[in-house]
């Protein structure tokens, strides 16, 4: 989830600001790539702070440049690239002028908008650029394993399960389009999974993007993929991975 800090001091256009934002949000479906609005705030007071709190996040700032009691939005991106150097920033202001100092400051903004330009669009354009840029990374994440003499490189978005296979420790990990043992333990591949994967039962660790349907009943507990496979679920497992639908 891409955590939002927006620095506006109009109440108007910072109602337009957060339209925005939810109106993206109901056009994504997985709940990991949303845009949370962690932080608002109508001056600079308190964003430094709140920052060096949560850089383990990833963090977008939608920064006015010309704020009240003379605070200047440029001076603060300039404090928060001391601390997050990662994070997107993009700003917005009536003076287009300001642009050629973004560049001066090295200031590694995403985007430079102009409240009288199409903001709605813009600001939409660039949600999108993040969006997408993220997936593609997350798309591009992957795990070694080794079966025999052979080396496989798979990617995360690629499988379906890990399962054990009643021999110590042996794992069975299928994927779109096969079916691979290798030695390992659960503990080691957990190391290397996203919060795509959830461990249903102690046998099993599934992919949740590939979920077809959940048996809840008790006496039969499994969970349906799409490739028409049955993983395990324990009575333990359930309430974790309905917490997640």
């Amino acid at each position: 989830m891409f955590n939002v800090i927006v620095c506006e001091d109009n109440k108007e256009m910072l109602k337009r600001i957060v339209n925005i934002i939810d109106n993206y949000n109901n056009t994504i479906s997985k709940v990991e790539y949303k845009f949370n609005i962690g932080l608002i705030r109508d001056c600079t007071d308190g964003i430094i702070e709140y920052v060096k709190k949560n850089l383990d996040k990833k963090n977008i700032y939608i920064l006015d440049i010309e704020l009240k009691n003379n605070q200047n939005g440029m001076n603060l991106a300039k404090e928060i690239r001391k601390y997050d150097k990662n994070g997107e920033i993009i700003f917005i202001t009536n003076h287009s002028v300001m642009v050629m100092k973004i560049f001066k400051y090295k200031l590694k903004a995403l985007d430079f908008i102009d409240k009288t330009d199409n903001i709605e669009y813009r600001l939409l354009e660039n949600l999108d650029i993040i969006y997408k840029n993220s997936v593609n990374e997350e798309d591009e994440s992957s795990i070694t394993i080794k079966s025999g003499k052979r080396e496989y490189i798979l990617k995360l978005s690629e499988i379906i399960k890990f399962e054990t296979t009643g021999i110590p420790r042996k794992i069975r990990v299928s994927t779109i389009d096969s079916i691979i043992e290798f030695n390992g333990s659960f503990k080691e591949i957990e190391k290397e999974l996203d919060e795509r994967f959830y461990k249903s039962h102690r046998a099993c660790i599934l992919n949740k993007d590939y979920i077809k349907m959940i048996n809840k009943d008790l006496n039969n507990l499994y969970v349906l993929m799409k490739n028409g496979q049955k993983s395990l679920l324990s009575r333990s497992r359930i309430k974790g991975l309905m917490k997640d639908e």
